[in-house]
């Protein structure tokens, strides 16, 4: 009686078997995974394993299709602080409304931010009123100094301005307006 050797495979090997038996199983209608090159082909040994689903593929609608997502740009790292001013000069900005609080305006970042945008030139004006976990009071008050600015760009070092933007763009909505009822 003779006794066979097993070799492990190696992690190379699994992974590949792995990234092969989803690429042949998955259903060519998911559309963050599907390949516009399917064709319903399998892999031999792979056709058991192919999924089912409880509701009927009408196998008439396979086509190739393409979807698009928009989302913005989002920098991050070491010196991009420095590159905002080309960035909104880029934009068309003229007029900037930089938006902080009394503590993060005393730091580096800040300091950036205003050298960056006056190499470029870019006229701005400087909140820095704003609170953390602000009342609606202090709300509305940011929302008064962006609409007597009038700016056509926010540059956001603290989270009001999304709201002193929203409400600067729409300056005849009441302050509830956007508010979702408590539930």
């Amino acid at each position: 009686m003779s006794l066979g050797v097993r070799v492990a495979r190696t992690a190379a090997a699994r992974a590949t078997s792995l990234l092969r038996a989803v690429q042949y199983t998955h259903p060519p209608s998911c559309p963050c995974h599907s390949s516009p090159n399917y064709q319903g082909q399998s892999q031999p040994g792979l056709k058991d394993a192919r999924r089912s689903f409880a509701t009927p593929i009408d196998t008439a609608r396979r086509k190739e299709y393409a979807f698009e997502m928009a989302a913005s740009s989002i920098r991050f790292g070491p010196g991009c602080t420095k590159e905002v001013g080309m960035d909104l000069k880029n934009m068309g900005a003229k007029k900037v409304c930089v938006v902080t609080d009394a503590n993060v305006a005393k730091l580096d970042a800040m300091e950036q931010v205003v050298h960056a945008l006056n190499q470029e030139g870019v006229e701005f004006t400087v909140y820095e009123r704003t609170m953390v976990e602000p009342k609606d009071s202090s709300i509305r008050e940011a929302i008064d100094f962006s609409k007597a600015q009038r700016p056509d760009a926010f540059l956001a070092v603290i989270d009001t301005a999304k709201l002193m933007n929203l409400y600067t763009n729409f300056p005849e909505n009441d302050f509830l307006d956007f508010v979702n009822a408590p539930l």
